[in-house]
């Protein structure tokens, strides 16, 4: 999920979700999300950690333990060596393709 905040148009962060799956049911696969932190853009950096220092959400750039975890499930609709097709219990549908190296991840994850 990308972030921007008004006055920062130019500069993005986004947002890194964390946590194990579970048993799967037929297409379903259990979700349980336990942790949250917001990584900066990889190109712009400083402008993105300030960005996220001047809105007051500074200490989520390090992982936050979620005081609940959030237990949720995906329904896989096709999955592939080079692609998945899943959508989540909220009704969003994601269709992610495997990094083959040629591109990066735009965000500095570490």
């Amino acid at each position: 999920m990308l972030v921007s905040l008004d006055g920062w148009e130019r500069t993005d962060a986004a947002v890194v979700w964390s946590g194990s799956l579970g048993k799967g049911k037929g297409s379903k696969i259990e979700v349980k999300l336990d942790s949250i932190r917001l990584v900066p853009a990889l190109t712009s950096t400083r402008e993105s950690r300030d960005m996220i220092e001047s809105a007051g959400i500074g200490r989520w750039l390090k992982a936050q333990k979620l005081k609940s975890p959030i237990s949720t499930y995906l329904e896989v609709a096709h999955i592939s060596p080079d692609m998945t097709v899943q959508t989540d219990e909220a009704g969003t549908t994601f269709v992610m393709k495997k990094n083959t190296g040629t591109t990066s991840i735009p965000f500095k994850m570490d």
